[in-house]
């Protein structure tokens, strides 16, 4: 009788032990995935932000570029002057291309790397959390299990002691 309470525990603390591993686990690809779309969304606030902010500040300085050169381009062949502009901006536009994709390919691994920090902090957070769960679940059934011991001696004390008297009984 005692073996299959033993038993029963058991089972139930593989239960409840079961579940609290699936519980971390959702919680941690809930975590990831939030993690996730926050840095997708930040690469692509930073991406789009740079991008215009390079594009006006190239605009801005190819326009003050052609309005400095207006009265010499008016002197000379004004379709080669702007033949050359339109090249100049499209090298500094495939500059700035390069730049950026650069600049977002970084900010893209730093951000990875901060995430994997961030997972590596919370994966061992969990993990304390689930051996104190683990722990806790333990001492518990431990304190069942010395509870259920105590009474069962008793309970086999008071039938020893009743058996002993009911013999005392039918010998005298």
């Amino acid at each position: 009788k005692l073996q299959e309470e033993l038993q029963r525990l058991r089972s139930e603390r593989e239960k409840e032990l079961t579940q609290v591993r699936e519980e971390l686990e959702e919680k941690e690809a809930q975590h990831r995935a939030k993690i996730q779309a926050e840095i997708d969304e930040k690469l692509q606030e930073w991406r789009d932000q740079y991008e215009a902010d390079q594009r006006a500040k190239i605009q801005s300085q190819v326009g003050e570029d052609l309005a400095a050169t207006a009265d010499e381009a008016a002197k000379t062949d004004l379709e080669a002057r702007q033949a050359a502009k339109a090249k100049e901006f499209e090298a500094q536009l495939a500059e700035l291309e390069a730049k950026v994709a650069a600049d977002l390919e970084a900010a893209r691994a730093k951000k990875q790397k901060d995430l994997k920090e961030q997972i590596k902090v919370l994966e061992a957070e969990q993990e304390t959390e689930m051996v104190k769960k683990i722990t806790d679940v333990e001492r518990g059934f431990q304190k069942q299990i010395t509870e259920e011991k105590k009474r069962l001696e008793e309970e086999f004390k008071a039938t020893k002691a009743k058996l002993q008297s009911d013999h005392d009984e039918a010998v005298a």
